[in-house]
Formats: C-alpha cells, sequence, structure tokens
C-alpha cells in the first residue's frame, strides 16, 4: 500500500515537471494536480516509515529547487496543514518552511513558537526562523524572549547554538539583553561567549558593559564575519 501511494505521488509530481517544461495545460488542471502532489506528500510526512518520509521531504524540495514560485505555493500548503499533520509531520513541515523563503513562512514559525507545546517543535521553530532570515529583527525580538521565558533546557540549549551559528551584527543587541535577563546562569554565560566570540571583544560579562561598549560602537561595528574591529587592550574584561 505504501509503494502505491509513492507511486501514484511520483506520477503526478512527473505530470508537474512535465509542464513546467513546456506541455500546455489549462491553469486549473494545474492548481488541482499540483494540489494533489502536495497533500499527497504531506501525508507521507506522517509516515512512521522514515524512508518515506525522507522520499516525500525530497520531492517537496524537489518542487522548490525546479520552480521557485511553485515552491512557495507548496509551503502555503503545508502551513495550512500543519496543524493537521501528525508530531513527526508538524515537525518535517516547519522544517520545510524554513527553506523555503516566504513572508507566510516566517509567521507560521513565529507562530509555532510560541504556540507549540512541545519543546523539541519550539526549537525547530526558532532555528527555522534564524535559517530563514537570521538578520529579522522582529524574529530575534520573538527568540529572545522565547529563550527568557522558556524554562525548558533543550529548547534553550538548542536555540541558543542556533544563535550561535548564524551569527549577525543584527543579533548583538538581542545577546546583550540576555545578560541582563533573568534566565539561567548557563544561559546568561552563552550569551556572553557568543558575543565575545562574534565581537572579539574581551569584556567581562556584565550586562552594563557590554551595553555601554554597543552604545559606543554600534555606529562603526560592521559584522561579525568582518575582522578589522576596534579591540579591547590585553588586560581588560575578563
Amino acid at each position: 500500500m505504501r509503494q502505491n501511494r509513492i507511486k501514484a505521488s511520483g506520477m503526478i509530481l512527473t505530470g508537474i515537471f512535465s509542464l513546467l517544461w513546456g506541455i500546455e495545460v489549462s491553469s486549473e488542471e494545474l492548481s488541482k494536480e499540483f494540489r494533489d502532489t502536495v497533500q499527497a506528500l504531506l501525508s507521507q510526512l506522517n509516515s512512521e516509515d522514515r524512508a518515506e518520509v525522507a522520499q516525500a521531504y525530497s520531492r517537496l524540495m524537489t518542487i522548490n529547487e525546479n520552480n521557485a514560485s511553485l515552491g512557495i505555493a507548496a509551503a502555503g500548503i503545508a502551513a495550512n496543514d500543519y496543524h493537521r499533520a501528525t508530531l513527526k509531520g508538524r515537525g518535517m513541515i516547519l522544517r520545510y518552511l524554513a527553506e523555503v523563503p516566504a513572508p507566510t513562512n516566517i509567521k507560521v514559525l513565529a507562530a509555532a513558537l510560541e504556540n507549540e507545546e512541545v519543546a523539541a517543535l519550539r526549537a525547530m521553530a526558532a532555528r527555522g526562523l534564524l535559517r530563514a532570515d537570521s538578520k529579522n529583527k522582529e524574529a530575534l525580538e520573538k527568540i529572545t524572549e522565547a529563550v527568557i521565558n522558556d524554562p525548558d533546557e533543550y529548547f534553550q540549549l538548542v536555540v541558543l547554538n542556533s544563535l550561535a551559528e548564524s551569527l549577525s551584527r543584527e543579533s548583538i543587541p538581542y545577546l546583550i539583553r540576555l545578560l541582563k535577563s533573568d534566565a539561567t546562569r548557563a544561559v546568561n554565560r552563552f550569551a556572553c561567549q557568543t558575543l565575545k566570540r562574534c565581537t572579539r571583544q574581551r569584556i567581562a560579562c556584565s550586562f552594563e558593559e557590554w551595553d555601554t561598549w554597543w552604545t559606543e560602537n554600534q555606529d562603526i561595528f560592521v559584522d561579525c564575519s568582518n575582522k578589522k574591529q576596534v579591540e579591547v587592550a590585553p588586560g581588560e574584561g575578563e
């Protein structure tokens, strides 16, 4: 039965790619065939069979790689299907939405970050937001608040590591806020270490000192990857 579902969705997907490569059909036929294909693939994401899930995800990504407009349309269908999916299916949809840049996807990821009961899915939503746009200030605001207020240590660890992986100039004031927050000592320490790695500054893990440094240097600081930053003299800070 599983093979029949895969075969059927594969035939539909092949038909869509034939359309993209020049066979003329009506927009009504394309719309129905496209929606049926995406819905079939989304159903497969709920499967307990890893191979089936991987194949369905790969085909969804192929749609986006072959035609960005269809990829955005497929992501829209996936976003609408999110709350009907199983736990595993929701995780795969969040992963997919992070790969397809569209404003609607950002909204779904942000909503999942705020409303998902499962910490692993909240963390996946946060990672998705950073992957979609690590410089989006609204997203960084939501993620910072989530780290401060979410008591789950797994969530905090995953999100902080994601912040460290996607460092940008825009993330600096939010990392500084974590130093002032009531978050755990581990969160404060991680934020401080990440700030030092990003800015190459030797400043103590103090909100006041980092806030002062940022106020004085934010207009001249280019980005974390820039090597020509003003450095504090050796011996200052921790």
